[in-house]
């Protein structure tokens, strides 16, 4: 495979997760009363402000928008890992955003999954997993040098 034709791949998840901030991501549920779309980077800062409340009660609600918003750290490591080659931290990092950008989904699934918007967010984050798992090189693990393969059954040495 030629290495230069796909040079671009890696700009494809952070291109992704930029257009969902501006695509809407949900309907009238940000904002009570408001009947109209919702934006990315709205939903993002809901987000973090329902996370940041300074209130000690933690419902369902409020701790799914959190896990839904920790995925973004995710995403952000993720897409950083990618572009410096850490392909083990870009798994872990991209499976992370995945499954946290899912955490929305048992209260507004009805809302969120009809919009083009959260189907990018989250599709940045499985295009990095995809991208990690099958083009980046796997690099083997740094052996000692007196290190061989075995030829004799495990004896204590005498």
């Amino acid at each position: 495979m030629n290495a230069d034709r796909w040079r671009w791949l890696p700009w494809l998840p952070p291109t992704l997760y930029l257009l969902s901030l501006a695509m809407p991501v949900t309907g009238p549920v940000l904002k009570s009363g408001s009947d109209g779309y919702h934006f990315g980077y709205e939903a993002f800062q809901v987000g973090f402000r329902v996370m940041t409340l300074d209130e000690d009660v933690w419902d369902l609600e409020r701790i799914e928008f959190s896990l839904a918003w920790l995925a973004n750290p995710a995403m952000w490591m993720s897409f950083a890992c990618l572009a410096i080659g850490r392909r083990r931290g870009a798994i872990v990092a991209s499976s992370s955003g995945s499954l946290l950008s899912m955490c929305i989904l048992p209260i507004y699934a009805s809302a969120v999954l009809c919009l083009p918007g959260y189907w990018l967010w989250w599709g940045s984050a499985g295009a990095t997993l995809l991208i990690a798992m099958f083009m980046l090189p796997r690099n083997p693990l740094q052996q000692a040098d007196d290190y061989q393969v075995l030829t004799s059954p495990l004896t204590p040495d005498p």
